[in-house]
C-alpha cells in the first residue's frame, strides 16, 4: 500500500513541512505499514475535491498521531469530527485515554488538551525553538 502516490495527500503534507519536518517520510515510514497492518486508522476529510483535514491515530497505543486541518477552513468542525471518531475508535479498542505530542503552542490551542490532567514535557522533536509535550486525556 504506497498512499503517498497521491499527489494530493503530498502536496497537502508538504504545507507542514515547516511544523513537522520530514511528515512525508514519517508517513510513508511509519503510517503506510502501519495501516495495512491494521494498526492505524487515516481519517480523511474533503472540501471541494480537496483535503481539508486529516486525522491519524494508532489504536494499539490509543494515539493520536496527527491532526492538521487546512487554515482557510478552521472552526468548520472538521477538527472536531476527527476527534469524535478518533475518540470513538480508540475507545472501541479498549482505551480510556488518548494521547498525543505536539509543540506546546499548537496543543495547547485546544481546550481539551489545555486541561489535560497529565501533561509532561518531551523535548524537541528537530523543530528548532518548539518544546514538544505529551499530553492525556480521560475519554
Amino acid at each position: 500500500m504506497v498512499i503517498l502516490k497521491n499527489s494530493q495527500l503530498t502536496n497537502y503534507f508538504r504545507r507542514y513541512e515547516s511544523i513537522y519536518p520530514g511528515i512525508e517520510i514519517w508517513f510513508q515510514r511509519r503510517v503506510e505499514p502501519d495501516m495495512a497492518a491494521g494498526i492505524k486508522i487515516m481519517y480523511r476529510f474533503d472540501k471541494n475535491y480537496d483535503i481539508a483535514g486529516i486525522g491519524i491515530i494508532d489504536i494499539i497505543q490509543g494515539k493520536l498521531c496527527h491532526l492538521s486541518i487546512e487554515h482557510a477552513i478552521r472552526g468548520s468542525g472538521i477538527g472536531r469530527s476527527i476527534l469524535n471518531l478518533a475518540t470513538r475508535d480508540i475507545k472501541n479498542h479498549g482505551h480510556d485515554k488518548i494521547w498525543c505530542h505536539a509543540p506546546e503552542n499548537i496543543v495547547t490551542r485546544f481546550s481539551e488538551w489545555s486541561t489535560a490532567k497529565s501533561v509532561s514535557t518531551l523535548g524537541n522533536f528537530g523543530r528548532p525553538g518548539m518544546r514538544d509535550v505529551k499530553m492525556t486525556i480521560q475519554i
